[in-house]
């Protein structure tokens, strides 16, 4: 049996570029985002695509930091440091 509780809310994947105050600002968004938005209940990843350029070319990531929500149809992305929680919660429909 099994227990729907612990499923995360959302799968999401964040790409950012090297160490930029762009990273380090969208970073922060996200943690924060995650933490009070989504009571820490997401599945999370985070991809330095400087130290795995193959990945972005696979993905089709042309802009960083860039959050995608995983599994979604049709696949939900936004560009940007994610200072409005606002709107990244419109656009990834959560």
């Amino acid at each position: 049996m099994s227990d729907d509780n612990h499923k995360p809310v959302a799968r999401l994947r964040l790409y950012v570029t090297g160490s930029s105050v762009h990273t380090k600002t969208a970073i922060a968004n996200f943690s924060e985002f995650v933490s009070e938005r989504l009571q820490n209940n997401a599945e999370i990843e985070v991809i330095d695509v400087a130290n795995d350029p193959e990945i972005a070319e696979k993905l089709k990531v042309i802009a960083t930091p860039l959050l995608e929500i995983i599994g979604s149809s049709p696949t939900k992305r936004v560009v940007g440091d994610l200072s409005d929680i606002k709107q990244v919660m419109v656009v990834l429909d959560l």
